[in-house]
This record gives C-alpha cells, structure tokens and sequence, in this order.
C-alpha cells in the first residue's frame, strides 16, 4: 500500500470519528444546526474565525452543496466528501480538528 493510500485511510479514519462525535442522536446524518457547528469549527481549524456571520453564510452554501440527496442533512459519505474537500482543496490539517 502506498504512503499517500495509508494517510487517506488514516484520514478517513479521523473524519469518521468527527462525524460520529457530532452524530449526537446516532442518525447517521447531522441536521443544519448541528453542521453549522461542525463547519464553523471547521472553518477556525483553517485559520478562518474572524466573521462569525459569514461563516455561518459559507456554512449554508456547504450544506447545499453537498447535501447530495437535498434532504436537509448531511449524511456520513456527504461529510466524507465535504472533508476531502477540505483537506484536498483547502488544506485543512484534519488532526488539530476537535482534539
């Protein structure tokens, strides 16, 4: 297995025990509230806690970008890539999250 394989599964390891510490009901999906908390706390992970409003604002534009299925909630495998995304895109250390 290559290095980069065993950081991802490592990764995913974490992001799942992110979402499963947030799934405070065992639903296997956050509702809106509890995502935005998520994301916010996400956001101040990437350096970026400086307008709670607009966070909330950019909170809401993730919900409805990766709210796959347009129920309301994200799912497990919607987190999953909103955090790849995340960690990919915006370099998001995804181990100085919720420790």
């Amino acid at each position: 297995m290559s290095r980069r394989k065993k950081e991802i599964e490592k990764e995913n390891l974490r992001i799942n025990e992110i979402f499963d510490e947030n799934d405070e009901n065992k639903t296997g999906k956050l509702d809106k509230e509890v995502f935005i908390k998520v994301f916010k706390h996400l956001m101040k992970a990437l350096g970026q806690d400086d307008n709670d409003n607009e966070n909330e604002k950019i909170a809401e534009e993730a919900l409805d970008r990766f709210d796959l299925n347009q129920n309301g909630f994200i799912e497990r495998n919607e987190f999953i890539n909103l955090m790849r995304f995340l960690i990919e895109e915006k370099g998001l250390s995804i181990y100085n999250t919720y420790n």
